[in-house]
This record gives C-alpha cells, sequence and structure tokens, in this order.
C-alpha cells in the first residue's frame, strides 16, 4: 500500500518524468449506484468490456480471491483518510493470461472514488508467466523453498541446495523443522507463527541447519499464499549472511547471538539456574569470563571461530556470548574439599587454556593475549547469575594490571591459585636442574631381626617463595605430567647410592623404589623405561624391588602382564603399595602380578586387638600368607601397633617406630639403629606405672559402630569394659552392665520382634557414657592407693596429648594389689 500527496490531480498522480511502456487511465467509481467507469480504451483491454461502465462486483471479479479483499479494504481507507493511496494487483483480463497493475485512488466526496489505473507488466501468455515464474524462482541470490500448509517442503531452488548443502530429492516432503538449527527460543517461533497467522508474513533473521550440520545465519522472509482454491502454501526466501558477518555480529535473535551462535546472556543465565537447580549442587562449577585479543583484520570472522571451538570444547560445559567480545564459559569437576579444591580448579583451568595449541593460530593467539575473569560457585558466588557477575568484575579489574592475564574474584582464591603456579614453577625447576634429594626410610624385616632394604623417597629442596609438603609437591608433578621425570631422577640417585648403604649395613641390603602410573604416558612405555633404568645402573635386579601404588590397575592388559612377568624373572621384585585404599587390591591378588604387599597406614594406625581393622589386617596376612606373598605393615609409629603387628604375623615393618625418613649423610653417623625391641625392654619402658595395668588387647569401638557388634565383643568373658575412640581420643566407655540395660530377654530369640531387630542398630553413642576418670599413662605406681581413694574405675589411660593409651579395670588393679602384699 503506497500513499500519494492528496494536493495531486489524479491525471498527475503518476508522475510524468517517468518513462511507462503502457499507458496509464483515469477511472471513477460512483458509491451510490456502484458503477465503475474508465477511458474506453481501457474498458476494452483492461476489463474486456465494450461498454463505458461496469458494475463494482465485476471489477472485483477479475481480482484473485485474496487480492479482492485487499481491493475493498483499500477503497474504504481512500474513503476515510484525505490522501491518495495506491495498492498493486493482478487483473484477469480477456485478451492475456493476466496483466499486473497499480491502482491509485483518491475520494472526490463520501460517494465518489477516483484514481488512475497504471498497468505494470502484461503477461501475455502461460509460457510467459512460466518463464518469469523460473527465472524468479530460480534466482542466484535467495534461496527459496515452498512449503504446504504443515510446513511439508514441495519445492525449493538450486541456491537454497547450494547455500544449505540440502537436495531437494533429499527433502522433498519433509517438513521445515529439519532445517531447526535447534538454538533459538521457542518464545521466538512462536513469535514468527502468530505473525504469519496475524499478518501473512514475516521476517527477520534465522539460523538454518545445514546437511553437514553447521549452522547457517540468513535473512528470511515468509509469506503464506492462499489462491482460493482452499489450499494455502508458504513461500520462504532466505538470504545467506555467512559471507556478510559485519551485518550480523552483536546482532541476537531468540536468545542467540547470530555471528558466534552462541547463548545470549539471558538465556545463557536462565539455562544455567536450570542446570543449578538439577545438580543438587553435586559439581564444582567455574565460570570463566573471556575477553580475548582479536585482530582488527578479520575480525568477525575469528571471532566466529573462536566461538565455535568453545562450543565445541570438551571441556566447556556451558557457552555464551555476553557481548563487546567477551564470552562466557564454564568448566564443571567433582566437589572436593580444601587443597584439593584448589587442585581441582587450577587443573581444569590449565587444561582449558592448553586445549587451544589444537585450535587455529588465530584462534589461540586471541585467547593467549586476552584477558579472563574468574568466579568459583560456593566460593565467591552464591548463584549462576552473581557468577557471571563476580566473573566478569575480576576481568574488568585487570584492564589496571597489565602484567596478569587471569583474574579471581575471590581474593583468597586468587592467592591460592597464584601459591599453585608457585609451586609448579618450583617443582619444574627442581625436577629439570635434579635438585631433588632422595631420603632412605628402612623396612626391617622383624622376623629375621634385621633391615631387609630401604626406601628411595623423594625430597624437594627449599624454596623463599612458598612452602609445602612433599604430597602436595608430588600432586603438582602429578598435574604437570612429570612424574615420571621425577621417578626417574629419584630411581637413578637411589640406585647409585644403594652402593654405600650396602656398605654401611649389609651387602644384603636391598633398594626400594617407586613408580607412579599417575602420567599421560602408557604404562608398556613406563615399565619399559623402568627396565632400561635398571639395565644402566648396574645393580643386581634381586637387590631392587618396584613399587606401584594400588590405583596403578593394570586391567589385565596381556602386554603389559608379559612385561612385568619378564621383570620380575630378572629378579626384580614388584610391591603394591597402599594396597587395600584402592578398588582392585582382590583383583590383582587374583592376577599374581607382585611379589609383596604394602599395608597401607590407615589400617595400621592405633591397630589394636579385636578391632575392626586387626581383623581387616589378619585377613590380608593370612591371605598373603597362603598366596606366598611378603607383607609390609607401612607407617609404623607406636609400641603397641608394632607389638599387636608382630603379633599378627606380618613379615616387615617400616614407619617411624624404627626411623624417620634420612638422607644418606645422616645415615652414615647413626648407631644402634633399627634395632628390634625385646619383650624384655618393652615391658620395661612400662615398668613402675598404670601402664603395666592396662586390659591387653582390648578392642576399641567407633562411635557409630552398632550394638551387635558391642553384643560379640562382650561374648568375651575376659572383657567387662569397652572404650569408644574417635580421632584417638576416647569419647566414651561401655559396661557389660550398660549394654544389658539396651536389650531385652527376646532380643536374639526366635520371639525377637521387628522393633526388637531394628535395636541392633543402635550406635555405640547412645549407648557409651563419658570416662569419669582420665590419668596420665606416666602415673607411677606408687600413687595406686591414693587414686582408688579419689578415682573411680576404669581408668582412662592417656598420653600427653590426650590421646587414648588403654584402660585399667578393677580386677587388674586388685591382682596387682595383691601381688605386692604377696611379696615378702
Amino acid at each position: 500500500m503506497y500513499e500519494v500527496d492528496s494536493g495531486t490531480a489524479v491525471k498527475e498522480m503518476v508522475a510524468p518524468t517517468r518513462q511507462r511502456k503502457y499507458k496509464t487511465y483515469a477511472w471513477q467509481l460512483d458509491l451510490v449506484t456502484q458503477e465503475f467507469s474508465c477511458e474506453p480504451e481501457a474498458m476494452k483491454q483492461l476489463f474486456g468490456c465494450d461498454k463505458l461502465t461496469i458494475s463494482a462486483k465485476e471489477l472485483l471479479k477479475l481480482l484473485p480471491t485474496a487480492q479482492r479483499r485487499m481491493a475493498r479494504t483499500m477503497f474504504k481507507t481512500a474513503l476515510t483518510s484525505n490522501k491518495a493511496h495506491s495498492f498493486p494487483c493482478c487483473l484477469l483480463t480477456p485478451n492475456s493470461l493476466f496483466t499486473y497493475v497499480e491502482f491509485i485512488i483518491k475520494a472526490e466526496s463520501e460517494f465518489l472514488l477516483k484514481g488512475v489505473v497504471a498497468p505494470c507488466l502484461v503477461i501475455s501468455s502461460r509460457m510467459v508467466a512460466a518463464d518469469i515464474f523460473y527465472s524468479v524462482f530460480e534466482n542466484r541470490h535467495h534461496g527459496v523453498v515452498v512449503t504446504d500448509s504443515e510446513t511439508r517442503i514441495l519445492a525449493c531452488n538450486r541456491h537454497f541446495e547450494r547455500i544449505t548443502g540440502h537436495r531437494l530429492e533429499d527433502i522433498l516432503g519433509l517438513k521445515t523443522n529439519i532445517l531447526n538449527a535447534g538454538k533459538l527460543s521457542d518464545d521466538y517461533y512462536r513469535e514468527l507463527w502468530q505473525s504469519i497467522e496475524q499478518h501473512g508474513h514475516w521476517s527477520g533473521p534465522m539460523l538454518t541447519r545445514k546437511a553437514d550440520d553447521s549452522l547457517l545465519p540468513q535473512e528470511l522472509t515468509i509469506h503464506k499464499i492462499e489462491p482460493g482454491n482452499g489450499e494455502s502454501y508458504l513461500l520462504g526466501l532466505c538470504a545467506d549472511l555467512s559471507n556478510q558477518l559485519q551485518r550480523i555480529d552483536g546482532r541476537e535473535t531468540g536468545g542467540v547471538d547470530l555471528l558466534t551462535q552462541l547463548p545470549s546472556r539471558e538465556r545463557f543465565l536462565e539455562q544455567l539456574e536450570q542446570d543449578y537447580a538439577d545438580s543438587q549442587c553435586e559439581d564444582l562449577l567455574i565460570m570463566l569470563a573471556l575477553q580475548p585479543q582479536f585482530p582488527l583484520e578479520n575480525e568477525q570472522e575469528i571471532k566466529r571461530q573462536f566461538a565455535s571451538y568453545i562450543a565445541e570444547n570438551s571441556l566447556v560445559s556451558s557457552a555464551s556470548y555476553v557481548g563487546d567480545s567477551r564470552f562466557a564459559v564454564t568448566l564443571k569437576a567433582s566437589m572436593k574439599q580444601g587443597s584439593e579444591s584448589i587442585r581441582s580448579i587450577r587443573k581444569l583451568i590449565k587444561a582449558f587454556f592448553h586445549s587451544f595449541k589444537h585450535a587455529q593460530a588465530p584462534v589461540a593467539q586471541a585467547l593467549r593475549f586476552g584477558l579472563t575473569g574468574v568466579s568459583v560457585l560456593h566460593s565467591d558466588a552464591k548463584s549462576p547469575k552473581r557468577l557471571l557477575s563476580h566473573a566478569l568484575q575480576a576481568l574488568l579489574e585487570l584492564h589496571s594490571d597489565e602484567n596478569k592475564r587471569v583474574r579471581f574474584y575471590d581474593r583468597e582464591l586468587h592467592e591460592q591459585v597464584e601459591r599453585k603456579k608457585r609451586l609448579e614453577s618450583w617443582v619444574e625447576q627442581a625436577i629439570l636442574e635434579e635438585t631433588i634429594d632422595v631420603f632412605y626410610q628402612p623396612i626391617v624385616n622383624i622376623k629375621k631381626g634385621r633391615i631387609d632394604k630401604f626406601e628411595a623417597l623423594c625430597r624437594f629442596p627449599e624454596s623463599d617463595t612458598a612452602s609445602a609438603s612433599t604430597q602436595e609437591l608430588i600432586n603438582v608433578v602429578e598435574d604437570l605430567d612429570l612424574i615420571v621425570r621425577l621417578d626417574d631422577v629419584v630411581n637413578r640417585k637411589a640406585m647409585s647410592a644403594l652402593p654405600e648403604l650396602q656398605q654401611l649395613f649389609g651387602e644384603d641390603i636391598g633398594l626400594s623404589v617407586n613408580r607412579s602410573f599417575n602420567s599421560k604416558q602408557d604404562i608398556v612405555e613406563i615399565l619399559r623405561h623402568c627396565a632400561q633404568l635398571i639395565d644402566e645402573s648396574g645393580i643386581k635386579p634381586n637387590m631392587l624391588t618396584i613399587e606401584f601404588t594400588e590405583s596403578a590397575y593394570f586391567g589385565g592388559d596381556s602386554y603389559q602382564e608379559q612385561l612385568l612377568a619378564a621383570i620380575r624373572k630378572a629378579g626384580v621384585s614388584i610391591a603394591v603399595d597402599d594396597f587395600g585404599t584402592g578398588c582392585a587390591s582382590f583383583d590383582y591378588l587374583n592376577r599374581n602380578y607382585f611379589d609383596v604387599l604394602k599395608i597401607d597406614r590407615s589400617f595400621v594406625q592405633d591397630i589394636c586387638f579385636g578391632s575392626r581393622q586387626y581383623h581387616v589386617v589378619n585377613t590380608i596376612i593370612q591371605l598373603a600368607q597362603k598366596l606366598r606373598l611378603k607383607v609390609v605393615a607401612e607407617g609404623v609409629e607406636t609400641e603397641s601397633e608394632y607389638t599387636t603387628l608382630r603379633n599378627l604375623g606380618v613379615d616387615c615393618i617400616q614407619g617411624y617406630f624404627f626411623s624417620k625418613p634420612l638422607p644418606i649423610k645422616d645415615l652414615r653417623s647413626v648407631s644402634h639403629y633399627c634395632v628390634l625391641p625385646s619383650t624384655q625392654s618393652m615391658s620395661n619402658a612400662k615398668t613402675g606405672t598404670l601402664l603395666e595395668l592396662i586390659t591387653p588387647q582390648l578392642p576399641h569401638l567407633d562411635p557409630g559402630e552398632p550394638l551387635s557388634l558391642i553384643y560379640t565383643y562382650f561374648k568375651t568373658e575376659t572383657i567387662n569394659v569397652l572404650p569408644v575412640i574417635e580421632s584417638h581420643h576416647c569419647v566414651g566407655i561401655i559396661s557389660r552392665a550398660a549394654m544389658n540395660l539396651h536389650l531385652t530377654p527376646n532380643m536374639g530369640t526366635d520371639h525377637e520382634t521387628s522393633k526388637e531387630h531394628t535395636m541392633w542398630h543402635k550406635s555405640a553413642h547412645r549407648i557409651m557414657s563419658a570416662p569419669e576418670s582420665l590419668l596420665s599413662w606416666h602415673t607411677p605406681l606408687m600413687e595406686l592407693e591414693d587414686l582408688m581413694a579419689r578415682s573411680p574405675l576404669p581408668w582412662v589411660l592417656v598420653d600427653d596429648e590426650s590421646r587414648f593409651k588403654g584402660i585399667v579395670e578393677h580386677e587388674r588393679v586388685m591382682q596387682y594389689l595383691l601381688s605386692c602384699k604377696s611379696k615378702p
């Protein structure tokens, strides 16, 4: 519809300067008589009538159905307006197939319309119509798609095939949702169809899925066609925008940025909020706000490539384009505590940056020279919205500090990550320069009463920039994937020191070295390299034990097994370290991979007769003995642990009870080193103190252990009281009488009710009572009578740090006093 200046005369409605192919004609419509009249020539050529007038009804019959409605609307509009209006339509003329004309209308009065009809294009035959239709349909600039009312594809032109990769024969009869990129919001498509239903057309940007699954940005126009035969069609016209990136840079459509094809900030946050609600906070969520430094030349193309790379990056959980050449990505890791959380954060961010080594050079450089702000959920933000806000704020703060490229919003977290970077630099330098020290801890064969071998342990040189435990530094080495190089340095130094160790402690002294498989390097390569080091060292293979942690699971690989077998056949012993802490323990035993089992410190610490640890270790030892495996107990620190493990039948003991790890320079000057305590010397250590009177081999309880276990312990007649131990401290005691208060006559019989059955699960902390008498284990026996007067039995003995050492019961005290009286 067009408007023409109302002051223009009807015949002047068509500008005189135009060079028209066809003559224009004046017309008028009397609204009272409903008669339409035009110049005689026009009446004959355009309206097929020799008369000077025709009725308005006859005039409208010359128009297609949909165009009749438009004509009526325009006539009514002209009556109520002071301006002239125009509309195009097709007249079904008698001497041609049809003529495309333009009607210009102006109201002369409320009963009279006047105007001009201007023929624009005469389609003389079906052949001409077909040629014009084909030329328009198969144009080389716009893709054309025609569908039925259900959006089933009826036809498309070759340009559409070229830009999308879809061939007509492949998509014919399919619905257009096969072209849906799956990126735009449901609201966007809802508004699109509402516009088509209400107005008959829609126009706007669109992302289309190509045949190769890549996405194509387009400018799309959809028209609804209703030819009047009861059917309707949809005509789609699309223009490819992929080579006009500047036109779509920064344009958002349906919650998606057209250039990057990433979700907009608002849609990204909506999805993140939903994921956050569904995940129940089980993951560590890290938000990176990225501002890559794109070159001015070809900026849009590199930005598009950058977006594509982060969208397809396996480390990225979700990504968004937040505007102003900034991106946001989330990284997920398993939730961990304390320093392990920092380790996970640093490791994940570093892996993300390293992944860009595989990107095209301009993309990698854009990230490398760009800026990054970091926020961590539950550390500095409690919601995804605040998470993004904090990451962007940290990014903005970087502009004032040109020396840094990454900043955390949380200052404490930032310092911890910076510390992790300093640790990485520290260990990298130490490994590169081979300034690693080797300390040696003895493994004592308690059956032979001598040192069997030394385990070589790494120690890092001191640093002025940071401090950390050896285990933390080893974790850093593993994160850097330098553990194989570290093992090489330690192994070479230890092997070269073995002759001196044998000179100091005997020619039968062996060496135990560690090899870690926590590396990207293949296990087979590590084993082969290990064998090469042994050959180069010149030491006898039977003097060497190689320790692998249980987490280094082999999984039954035949070639790995062959290499292990070859190393063992040469005389090298294989030990599984930290046995019992992983998930592969019994499969290892079944496959006969190893010669030595090293029981982890977690099973040894505070072990005592009858405890769960006691039964677990006893089972491992018995099984190992049947399989002819040597058993080493690690981390033994106390006399009580030593005695219990010796009685259980372990072959070797390793731990601070004998010696802490020492450098070889200190080992040169030791005397009376690793002498096994005799039974007599052990008893002498107790002589004269209350420690002599403790109940031997008394089981310990955890606060959560059930009544059923307590009942089992009290079946032993010699046990009258049980300590409840938590973190080495006695938090309560349970006597036989106290247990009986929680039992009924029917419990354990056929008459036991379901309620009584559940009572067996009652935990120790609900049965125990607080210890009344806590005494130092150094308390001399000469104070016994005074103690009996002021401290009720049983007595709980503790060391200087309040750690539990044992219980003294009434019966043992009476026996001691009677024995003293019977002495002359």
